[in-house]
């Protein structure tokens, strides 16, 4: 293989890895009944909300980053990441 093809599949990796590493719960479908419930308990402190992402985020983030510059600076310069990372840094991905 030539070394974008293994530039690319190294990036892969690691956004795989980074999702997988970062991930919280799965979505999950609730009644109005259920949702009912889970509000009174919220609301008499049974529940507590959930504070940030994971701990190790901020460092898979920060490797994500470093290695995408590092295989491909110039679209990284250029913005074609830009949208990407923008959402990954607000959590959306």
């Amino acid at each position: 293989m030539n070394s974008s093809v293994d530039d690319l599949r190294r990036f892969l990796d690691l956004f795989g890895a980074f999702f997988a590493a970062t991930a919280g719960p799965p979505p999950v479908t609730y009644t109005a009944e259920q949702m009912a419930e889970k509000l009174a308990a919220f609301r008499r402190g049974e529940i507590k909300p959930a504070v940030g992402r994971p701990d190790n985020r901020s460092a898979h983030l920060k490797q994500l980053k470093k290695t995408l510059r590092e295989i491909d600076r110039p679209a990284v310069k250029a913005g074609w990441w830009s949208l990407v990372l923008e959402q990954v840094d607000d959590g959306i991905l």
